[in-house]
């Protein structure tokens, strides 16, 4: 599959100025779950790839000195924007992303914790498509049945049949398309690419690496087990 005429964004959206003292904001170093959906991408033969993480961003900024998106979509304006849905203090920030790449007819999609909790919410804010749990296999398969010729097509039809995401239908009726089942062998997955995020201010100070996924213990203020299971 070669789509030489189609750019995809993934945006990291930044943090409220209260919530600066996170781990991804005192420890630099992007989310690796977005990164790892991209890095699967290379094989569809898009004209570009490429990350921005808002919370370590060299480039032009907008008149409230937020990243400008309107900079980076005039020069390679994107078809697809997918957006890291995880932390709930940056969904504000997601959401209004959400709507200005819909002005520039850019399908959204998005995935994380807080959109696997809350999907309804982000198909009402301006997102096209919810991917829930693990999104590598998952998002390739969207890309086969939305991308064809250049062109981008929400078929809907087409889409309720990739297990794992959420959508509205034609009827903007909620439509949750099922369970998917979990990636069973982790290796078959291409290394992540962490030269796709680009216009970084600083250097990381750590580098993400994932060798598993799920965990054994049932912390009351964490996802992950009950995302992913046991370890």
């Amino acid at each position: 599959m070669k789509e030489d005429g189609i750019a995809v964004i993934g945006i990291i959206p930044q943090y409220p100025n209260h919530s600066r003292y996170n781990v991804y904001s005192r420890v630099k170093m992007p989310p690796v779950g977005i990164v790892s959906v991209f890095s699967q991408l290379d094989d569809f033969g898009f004209k570009r790839l490429y990350i921005i993480d808002e919370n370590n961003y060299k480039g032009p900024r907008d008149f409230t000195g937020m990243p400008d998106h309107n900079f980076l979509q005039q020069r390679e304006p994107a078809k697809i924007a997918m957006f890291y849905g995880g932390m709930s203090n940056s969904i504000p920030r997601m959401f209004s992303l959400a709507k200005q790449y819909k002005k520039f007819g850019a399908v959204t999609m998005t995935g994380g914790s807080h959109v696997d909790a809350l999907p309804e919410e982000a198909l009402k804010s301006g997102i096209d498509i919810v991917v829930h749990g693990e999104g590598e296999y998952t998002t390739q398969e969207i890309l086969e049945r939305i991308v064809e010729n250049g062109e981008i097509s929400l078929d809907y039809n087409k889409l309720k049949d990739v297990k794992g995401i959420s959508i509205l239908d034609k009827n903007s009726k909620y439509l949750f398309t099922g369970e998917r089942k979990p990636i069973k062998n982790l290796d078959e997955l291409v290394d992540v690419d962490l030269d796709l995020v680009k216009f970084l201010e600083k250097r990381w100070t750590a580098i993400p690496v994932s060798r598993g996924r799920g965990c054994n213990f049932k912390c009351r203020f964490c996802s992950v087990n009950g995302l992913y299971g046991r370890y």
